[in-house]
C-alpha cells in the first residue's frame, strides 16, 4: 500500500488539506514535508470521515498495534 507513488495532484491536495485543518502548519512547511502535528490532524480528519481502517493501516505500517496508548 505505501510503496506506491502518488500523483502530484494528490500530494498537493493532501498538503492543502493540512494547511487548512492544522493551525501549526503552513504552505512553507508543506514544501519540506509534514510535521507530527499535521500528521495528527490528518488522522483526526480521517476519523471524522469514519475512515478508521485507514488510520489503523497507517499506524500499523509504522509498527503500532492494538496496544497503542496516546498520552
Amino acid at each position: 500500500m505505501f510503496n506506491q507513488n502518488l500523483k502530484k495532484n494528490y500530494i498537493t491536495a493532501f498538503k492543502e488539506l493540512l494547511v487548512l485543518e492544522c493551525d501549526d502548519f503552513d504552505a512553507a512547511e508543506a514544501e519540506k514535508g509534514i510535521t507530527f502535528e499535521a500528521f495528527k490532524t490528518f488522522q483526526k480528519v480521517l476519523i471524522k470521515k469514519l475512515k478508521m481502517e485507514i488510520c489503523w493501516t497507517i499506524l500499523r505500517y509504522f509498527g503500532y498495534d492494538n496496544d497503542l496508548r496516546i498520552v
